[in-house]
């Protein structure tokens, strides 16, 4: 993601919670409002992996090839159906086809629609305390065997099942041991949460000293002081901001995509109150850090050289980004054609 929120400083992590449905489950329904592409299936027969997914969901654009490989590779022994949840604005059908024919041959299973009703989303999603996306269930002869992540275990459940080694009672009691840990980050979750009121309280008030203030008094905002610090007054639109935002650029220990969402909102073309300068020094050093490898730090990196001047060094940038973003598992089409596009202004002038 580019930009920094508010909602991102206090929002916790997506976790599951213990729920009716696991493994060892009967499926529930594949009840959805409809096919965007393959056909439905028949989940009491057969071999099947239900993926839930979101067209704004970074994570989920990862798992996608992930998914067409595993369909390719077990095509007639298993059928592989994503389900679009969550999804936001007014033509949210109209989006996900979009999404779907975009990624064309890369997202090659079948695709599904959860729609207004949010059948799937509450009867499989909520009732698994799986809040998270992308999640996905195995299914074997309308029996749920598996649970999670589609990029950290599926495939191996999936040879095991076919091989018949699968064992349900692993499968399950491994699912309920990472539902009580997820409890548990609820708590600790809830608990940082409460901890931070001052501090969210201070940016709804617009009192940029009482944001430093805050920050000072959490604990667990003490080896990213800097980070909360510029958050907070760059929220309220304190020009102390900018005083910690290059104090974030100089410090070793903070990530290169951190470093990213704070320069890009400073150079981008909506910019409330755009510092050219200092997006371009934060930016370069985020560069650096990946070794001009990340397509989405080099954009940032490049449209920061081209909003200080530097068209040259600009074209340079930001045609390594289009190269990378054009191999890049996490770029979409849509992302592609922003970078090739900003290219083309670039070279305009």
């Amino acid at each position: 993601m580019r930009t920094s929120s508010l909602l991102l400083l206090v929002a916790s992590a997506a976790i599951a919670q213990a729920g009716p449905l696991g493994p060892g489950a009967a499926a529930p329904a594949l009840k959805v409002a409809n096919i965007v592409k393959g056909k439905q299936v028949n989940l009491a027969k057969g071999v099947h992996v239900v993926e839930f997914w979101a067209t704004w969901c970074g994570p989920c654009k990862v798992s996608i090839p992930h998914l067409t490989e595993l369909a390719k590779k077990h095509k007639g022994k298993v059928d592989f159906t994503g389900v679009s949840v969550w999804e936001n604005g007014d033509d949210q059908l109209g989006q996900v086809k979009k999404f779907v024919a975009e990624w064309g041959d890369k997202m090659d299973y079948n695709v599904a629609f959860d729609g207004e009703a949010k059948f799937m989303a509450e009867n499989w999603m909520t009732a698994a305390g799986q809040n998270g996306i992308p999640a996905s269930f195995l299914v074997k002869d309308g029996k749920i065997l598996w649970i999670g992540h589609p990029m950290s275990g599926l495939d191996t459940a999936i040879d095991q099942v076919l091989a018949g080694t699968f064992d349900a009672a692993k499968a399950k009691a491994d699912f309920d041991q990472r539902a009580k840990q997820a409890e548990a980050q609820q708590k600790m979750a809830a608990e940082r949460q409460k901890q931070m009121k001052p501090f969210t309280d201070a940016i709804k008030a617009k009192d940029g000293d009482a944001i430093l203030k805050a920050v000072d008094a959490i604990p667990a905002f003490s080896e990213m002081a800097s980070y909360y610090r510029y958050m907070g007054l760059s929220q309220i639109g304190d020009a102390r901001a900018d005083e910690y935002g290059k104090k974030l650029a100089d410090d070793a220990n903070v990530p290169a995509e951190t470093l990213n969402s704070i320069a890009w909102p400073m150079v981008m073309d909506n910019a409330k109150k755009p510092n050219y300068a200092l997006g371009l020094y934060i930016a370069e050093r985020a560069a650096k850090k990946t070794e001009m490898s990340n397509w989405m730090i080099l954009d940032t990196y490049g449209l920061a050289l081209f909003r200080n001047g530097q068209k040259d060094k600009a074209i340079e940038v930001q045609t390594k980004a289009v190269g990378l973003a054009s191999s890049a598992q996490d770029a979409d089409a849509a992302s592609r054609k922003e970078l090739a596009e900003r290219l083309e202004l670039f070279k305009k002038g």
